[in-house]
């Protein structure tokens, strides 16, 4: 009984130093490609590499509602057997997609950055790790931190890396209005 509380008491250390250093870190996270990026777009797009991510994905869209900003989710069922399909409507002039992805390496995720690379379409990446397939093909990065606590992998900084983009955003979209009424 006492081993699992020390056991309990490690994990929570573990995640309250976790979120110091990711806060942190964060906090000199550089939001203005993605929010150029998104202010621009006609059109946006997600997509969720898992369950996890779609609620990521579902909260991006509940936050930029605020602008009346339609988010479409690209579809993760079948999502290889339609996506040349997908991908024809995408123009890299208009539109920029959202890949959210823990690893950013799973043979799905690396497929499709890399058919979008190719046609140009500009993407966000949102991952865990800084070195990835995902990232490397992106044009914008966006990095949150994660952590293993007893096999469990700990993920809210992905919704804590959403909240200061989001405000990000809304002071880019203040600035931006200032400037073209001057």
């Amino acid at each position: 009984e006492q081993n699992r509380t020390v056991m309990a008491v490690d994990a929570m250390h573990t995640v309250n130093k976790l979120c110091g250093t990711a806060v942190r870190t964060m906090q000199y996270q550089n939001f203005d490609g993605a929010n150029q990026l998104l202010f621009n777009a006609k059109r946006i797009f997600v997509y969720a590499a898992g369950s996890f991510q779609r609620n990521v994905a579902r909260e991006l869209n509940r936050l930029f509602m605020k602008y009346n900003m339609c988010i479409y989710e690209l579809p993760a069922e079948d999502i290889m057997d339609k996506m040349d399909q997908e991908l024809q409507y995408l123009k890299p002039e208009d539109d920029v997609v959202i890949m959210i992805s823990l690893r950013g390496e799973s043979e799905l995720v690396r497929e499709m950055a890399e058919r979008m690379h190719v046609q140009g379409i500009p993407m966000i990446s949102l991952t865990h790790h800084t070195d990835n397939t995902l990232s490397q093909l992106s044009k914008v990065n966006l990095y949150a931190d994660t952590i293993s606590v007893q096999s469990h992998e700990v993920v809210f900084m992905f919704y804590i890396l959403l909240e200061m983009w989001f405000i990000s955003y809304c002071q880019f979209v203040e600035d931006s209005t200032e400037n073209i009424a001057q």
